[in-house]
């Protein structure tokens, strides 16, 4: 298997230090990746945090209110919201708006910011839905990996900002150009500086593996770590055609319909377009 080759040991140092401060993540979404495997908040200790923050729990409800979901009645409360919906969707949500809180301290709200953002919600939702074909559980764990597999860009512009944008790979630009020039430019790229930073956030190994194995060039043998890479790879091939209509030829190879992955879209932009 081919893997990317290591940093240098004093520049993950310096790296680690220097970004493991910022609100990259509120603590917050650190539980809630977290949770993904020990349950370490519960149904009613999760209401009450989003309660306590009226824009989360605000931006909460106006999704959950959303036409998407096709509730048969208004939803008022964040306790009502985790009774209709559950556990598992209200925590995805709300990571995935936490998750989306650091783009005004780090970034410009522009169009290259949303997508980069959307980005990550579709890789998200591609690794839940490749990891719920192949295995019988840890679909939850494989989306919070997704959520959070470019964290490592956010924290090498946070580290050592450039005039630029994210350099964000797409069907013009590969991942391997990208990475080539985060580490001539930073000593590491972001797949080693974000499984750097999520380790030492104490997240789960199976989200940390994931995150730190999403650009090699090859697959990973770690099941969700395989969701996640291939996830990244269809995400980039949706993307580079998001004109047409017709159904994808690689489609029913990763077991997906047609009415899946048009839901899976629509459940993507319904939490992009309203995350801020």
């Amino acid at each position: 298997m081919a893997t990317t080759p290591g940093p240098d040991p004093e520049r993950l140092v310096a790296f680690t230090a220097g970004v493991r401060q910022l609100p990259l993540m509120p603590a917050l979404a650190v539980d809630l990746v977290r949770s993904v495997q020990d349950e370490q908040i519960g149904s009613i200790e999760l209401g009450c945090r989003i309660g306590a923050d009226a824009a989360l729990a605000a931006q909460l409800l106006r999704l959950v209110n959303s036409p998407f979901y096709g509730l048969s009645r208004r939803v008022g409360t964040v306790g009502d919201a985790v009774a209709l919906l559950g556990f598992n969707l209200v925590r995805r949500l709300v990571a995935a708006t936490l998750t989306q809180r650091p783009a005004a301290e780090l970034l410009p709200d522009n169009a290259d910011t949303r997508g980069f953002w959307r980005h990550q919600l579709l890789v998200a939702a591609l690794a839940r839905a490749l990891h719920a074909t192949q295995a019988e559980d840890g679909a939850e764990t494989a989306y919070m990996a997704g959520l959070l597999h470019d964290t490592g860009r956010l924290a090498l512009h946070a580290w050592q900002p450039g005039p630029d944008t994210l350099p964000t790979p797409s069907h013009r630009v590969g991942e391997e150009a990208v990475v080539a020039a985060e580490r001539a430019r930073h000593g590491l790229d972001h797949a080693q500086a974000g499984a750097a930073l999520l380790g030492a956030w104490q997240l789960p190994e199976a989200i940390v593996h994931a995150v730190g194995t999403h650009a090699d060039a090859t697959a990973p043998v770690d099941p969700t770590a395989a969701s996640v890479w291939q996830a990244n790879r269809l995400a980039h091939l949706l993307e580079a055609d998001v004109t047409t209509a017709a159904t994808p030829p690689w489609l029913g190879d990763v077991g997906l319909t047609p009415d899946s992955l048009r839901r899976l879209l629509d459940e993507v932009d319904a939490v992009a377009g309203r995350a801020r």
